[in-house]
C-alpha cells in the first residue's frame, strides 16, 4: 500500500485517484487518512489512535467531503482523548439518511412485506418530499413543525401524522446507534410537542343493532373469503395473522392454533378452537384437497407459493361486509361483546394478544395455567355459542330488527 503525505482537500483526492500507484493518503496535519478502494471511485476515511494503536473508520467518500471531515476533526479527537468512540455523521442532508435506512430496512427479513410497504410509502410519499433537502447538522425542532408536520396535518388526519413522526425517530434513531450520526437530531423531541390534538380510536362500523345481521352473515359466508372471515370473528385474530395461518400450527390434541411471534405485533398466541371453529377448519381442510391442494396454507396465493396477500385477504373481508366494515371492526365487536358475556377483562386481553402492562403480567404469571388456558378455551367456546345462537335467533325472525327508512329521491 503507497501512501502520500498532503494537506487532504477533495481536489487532492481526485488526483491521487487518477494515480494508480497510490492507495492511502494522509493528511499531514493530523492522524487523518483515506484509503482508496480497490475499483478507484472512492475511498473510507479514517482516523487513528497512535496511543492505542487503532484505526477507526469514520466515513466514505465522496459521500463525505474533505471539508465536512476537517470541520468535525477537532470534537472527533477530544472524542477519541478521552476514550469516546469517534462517530462522523455519514450524511449531510435527511434525503441521505431516509434512503439509506430505507435500504437498510427493505433488506431486513425479519420485517413483513406489509411493514416494509407501509415503511416505503411514508418514506417517499411524505418523508423525503418534505425533508428531503434538510441539512441535518442545523436541523431544529421549528423546521420539523414548519416542513413536515403542520403541513401534513392540513391534509391528514393525526394518527397518519404521527405514523410519520415515528418513522422519522427511527431512522434518525437507528443511524445513531449504527454509528452513522454523531447525534440524533430529534433527540428529546415528542410529537405532542408540535400537535397536541388527541388520537381518538376510530368507532366500530359494525352498529349494536346491526350485531346479528352481521354475525348471521359471515358465518352463513362460504369459500375461502367466509372462511376467513369466520375465523377473525370467531378469535377475533388480526388479518394479517389469519391470512398466514397453516394447517401444520394447528395442535389436534390440544385443540388450538399456535401462532408463531414472528406474524404477530406482541408475542406468540395460542387460540383455543372451540366446536364450530374445529368443525369449519375440517370442513374447509377437505374441501381445500378436494380442489388438489396439499400445501399448509389455509388461504394459499394463486400467484406465489406463500399464502394470500393482505390487499386480497382485505378484499375477502370487503366481499363478505359488502364495504360495510373492515377486519379490524371484528376484533372492535369481539372486545366489547365478550365484556357484555361477562368474560373477565384480563381474559379478554390475553384473547386478543394485547401487550399486558407489568403489574398484570405479574398476575397472569401467578395464575399460571387457569389464565393461560382453561379459562381462555372456555371463553371461546362461549362466544362461538353465542353467535350461533344470534344467528338461529335472527334466521328464525324472533330477533328485533331495526327499521330501515328508505325514501326515493
Amino acid at each position: 500500500m503507497e501512501t502520500i503525505k498532503t494537506k487532504i482537500t477533495d481536489s487532492a483526492i481526485r488526483r491521487a485517484l487518477k494515480e494508480g500507484r497510490v492507495n492511502q493518503i494522509r493528511d499531514e496535519r493530523y492522524p487523518l487518512y483515506l484509503r482508496i478502494n480497490k475499483v478507484r471511485s472512492g475511498g473510507s476515511w479514517y482516523l487513528r489512535d497512535h496511543v492505542q494503536d487503532r484505526w477507526h473508520r469514520l466515513a466514505l467518500w465522496p459521500q463525505v467531503k474533505a471539508e465536512t471531515v476537517l470541520k468535525d476533526l477537532p470534537l472527533l479527537m477530544t472524542r477519541l482523548s478521552i476514550n469516546e468512540p469517534p462517530v462522523l455523521d455519514n450524511f449531510a442532508t435527511f434525503g441521505e439518511l431516509l434512503g439509506w435506512y430505507l435500504e437498510r430496512s427493505c433488506s431486513n427479513r425479519e420485517l413483513s412485506v406489509e411493514r416494509k410497504a407501509s415503511l416505503k410509502s411514508l418514506v417517499s410519499k411524505h418523508l423525503i418530499p418534505k425533508l428531503g433537502d434538510s441539512k441535518i447538522s442545523s436541523f431544529e425542532k421549528s423546521d420539523l413543525e414548519d416542513k413536515l408536520l403542520w403541513p401534513t396535518q392540513r391534509d391528514y388526519q393525526t394518527s397518519t401524522c404521527r405514523q410519520i413522526f415515528q418513522a422519522l425517530k427511527a431512522a434518525t434513531n437507528q443511524a445513531v446507534k449504527s454509528g452513522k450520526l454523531n447525534r440524533d437530531p430529534l433527540s428529546g423531541i415528542k410529537f405532542g410537542d408540535i400537535i397536541q390534538e388527541k388520537i381518538t380510536p376510530k368507532k366500530s362500523a359494525i352498529r349494536k343493532q346491526d350485531i346479528p345481521l352481521v354475525v348471521t352473515s359471515v358465518l352463513n359466508a362460504a369459500g375461502p373469503a367466509g372462511v376467513l372471515c369466520q375465523l377473525m370473528l370467531l378469535h377475533a385474530t388480526r388479518i394479517g395473522e389469519t391470512r398466514q395461518t397453516r394447517w401444520s400450527w394447528i395442535n389436534t390434541d390440544n385443540r388450538a392454533i399456535e401462532i408463531p411471534e414472528e406474524v404477530t405485533k406482541t408475542k406468540s398466541h395460542t387460540v383455543y378452537l372451540s366446536d364450530l371453529a374445529y368443525e369449519l377448519l375440517i370442513k374447509w381442510n377437505k374441501e381445500q384437497r378436494s380442489f388438489g391442494y396439499r400445501g399448509d396454507f389455509l388461504f394459499p396465493s394463486q400467484r406465489s407459493s406463500g399464502p394470500i396477500s393482505e390487499k386480497q385477504a382485505s378484499e375477502y373481508v370487503l366481499s363478505v361486509s359488502q364495504g360495510a366494515y373492515t377486519s379490524h371492526d371484528f376484533r372492535k365487536l369481539c372486545r366489547v361483546s365478550w365484556l357484555e358475556l361477562g368474560i373477565d377483562s384480563l381474559v379478554a386481553e390475553l384473547m386478543l394478544n394485547h401487550e399486558l402492562p407489568p403489574v398484570q403480567k405479574t398476575y397472569v404469571e401467578a395464575l399460571g395455567i387457569n389464565v393461560g388456558s382453561e379459562r381462555r378455551k372456555a371463553a371461546w367456546q362461549n362466544w362461538a355459542e353465542y353467535l350461533l345462537k344470534l344467528k338461529d335467533e335472527y334466521q328464525s325472525d324472533t330477533v328485533t330488527r331495526s327499521h330501515e327508512f328508505v325514501c326515493s329521491r
